[in-house]
């Protein structure tokens, strides 16, 4: 079961310290699938701020 502390890492390692995904896969227990889509939901997340904010 995924922790919100380990996706917020995974997304840290990528956003913020520039790590590749297949790092942060080789570095975690969890596959590069898996990380892309974390990676994923937050930039739509982040999308659809920005459309709120425009509106």
């Amino acid at each position: 079961m995924i922790k919100l502390n380990d996706k917020a890492n995974i997304l840290i390692k990528h956003f913020v310290e520039g790590q590749s995904i297949r790092k942060i896969s080789r570095e975690s227990e969890f596959s590069r699938n898996t990380i892309r889509k974390y990676i994923r939901d937050h930039d739509e997340k982040l999308q659809d701020l920005d459309k709120a904010k425009s509106r």
